[in-house]
């Protein structure tokens, strides 16, 4: 993937562009969820009955209100529904720029991880220099100049970043 710093920042920026998109479609889901949840409750029972005394004006004019409130009822149920769809497809640009930033963060890995090997065996070879002089320069005290090497040896090597990587397909399944 090798991804250089101005592509770096655009999938950053990426992210934060969803990020905000994100959150603001979810306030439009919950606001339009709430206003469908109010008319179908108000409204999913209310059926035709019959009133003996109501004249075929009133009852015409009553049945065209039921049948305004249904159609008010099924226009917020599509809406919920198209903003259901625009949110999923929201959370699923989300999910791959996570990946793409994983991606970014596991090839980094790699390579800060070649890096700091290089670091450690240079910093080793420059002790192992130095202790070989301070022996020659006092032989009595190789044992210690030599314990010495041995714990900066210690040292560095625990500053490592493991190798033991998943194969790229094993993270694929993971992050599914």
């Amino acid at each position: 993937m090798n991804i250089n710093k101005e592509e770096r920042s655009e999938v950053f920026n990426e992210l934060q562009e969803t990020s905000n998109d994100v959150k603001n479609q979810i306030d439009e889901i919950m606001k339009s969820v709430r206003e469908y949840n109010e008319n179908w409750e108000n409204r999913i029972e209310e059926e035709i009955t019959d009133n003996e005394n109501e004249s075929p004006e009133d009852r015409i004019k009553r049945i065209e209100g039921i049948c305004d409130r249904k159609e008010e009822i099924i226009r917020r149920n599509e809406i919920v529904k198209n903003k259901i769809k625009e949110g999923m497809m929201m959370l699923n640009k989300l999910k791959n720029i996570y990946q793409v930033i994983n991606e970014i963060r596991y090839e980094d890995k790699e390579i800060l991880s070649e890096q700091v090997d290089t670091i450690i065996t240079k910093v080793m070879e420059a002790q192992q220099i130095r202790i070989d002089k301070l022996i020659e320069e006092n032989k009595r005290r190789a044992n210690r100049y030599k314990g010495e090497l041995e714990d900066i040896r210690i040292e560095w090597e625990s500053k490592r970043i493991e190798k033991t990587y998943p194969p790229k397909y094993q993270i694929e399944q993971l992050e599914e």
